[in-house]
């Protein structure tokens, strides 16, 4: 399943309506510069990743608010 079909059957569960998204996998939480970010972001070398994953769970988390105060809301085996 892709995560694109993962987001939409979570917002159809939750009887929310559909929105832009744009799937990521978030590596780097932190308060560094946009531009840092982004030099990062460009220094990976992407034909080094693998071109599939599997997943074993789900873990959703409130991300109201600053990372320290982030909670676990749910966590689902796939």
């Amino acid at each position: 399943m892709e995560l694109f079909d993962l987001h939409q059957r979570a917002r159809d569960a939750l009887s929310l309506p559909s929105e832009a998204y744009f799937p990521h996998l978030s590596l780097v939480y932190s308060d560094m510069s946009v531009s840092r970010r982004i030099a990062v972001a460009v220094a990976i070398d992407t034909g080094s990743l693998p071109e599939n994953a599997q997943l074993s769970t789900l873990n959703l988390a409130d991300t109201t608010g600053p990372i320290s105060t982030w909670k676990p809301v749910i966590s689902v085996q796939l």
